[in-house]
């Protein structure tokens, strides 16, 4: 049984406030630019938009 009601996902009380979250991710020189504003537009469309997002260059550009 879980004590924390905050976190369990079948309380619907679980999601009435949302803790900040960051989101990390890597680009690659030979990506496609358009997947990375594919990626960006989805992660700040999401009902709870991340606090921050942290582009980490892998290699390059």
């Amino acid at each position: 049984m879980r004590l924390d009601k905050s976190l369990d996902s079948h309380n619907p009380e679980a999601f009435d406030s949302h803790a900040p979250y960051s989101v990390l991710m890597s680009v690659y020189r030979k990506e496609d630019p358009s997947h990375l504003l594919e990626a960006l537009d989805s992660m700040v469309s999401q009902t709870v938009p991340p606090e921050e997002i942290v582009l980490v260059e892998d290699g390059c550009f």
